[in-house]
């Protein structure tokens, strides 16, 4: 999965419509969708979509869409 399909994926688990509004420069965390349920959800993406194990210990220091791509193709 490339970086769109991953910005596409994770629009939708946020239920953002304008999906072109999102970059993998993005800060998600500025995004008014984003809330301490998105972290679970992202875990849970992470897991089901790319069978990576992840906690939010290892979703703090990240601060883009790229660097969460990032962390589940690592």
């Amino acid at each position: 999965m490339d970086i769109k399909e991953f910005i596409d994926k994770f629009a939708e688990m946020l239920e953002i419509e304008d999906v072109e509004s999102l970059t993998p420069e993005t800060e998600f965390r500025d995004l008014d969708e984003w809330s301490s349920i998105s972290v679970m959800e992202f875990i849970a993406l992470a897991d089901d979509v790319y069978g990576k194990q992840i906690g939010d210990v290892h979703i703090k220091p990240c601060q883009t869409i790229q660097d969460l791509y990032n962390l589940v193709k690592a």
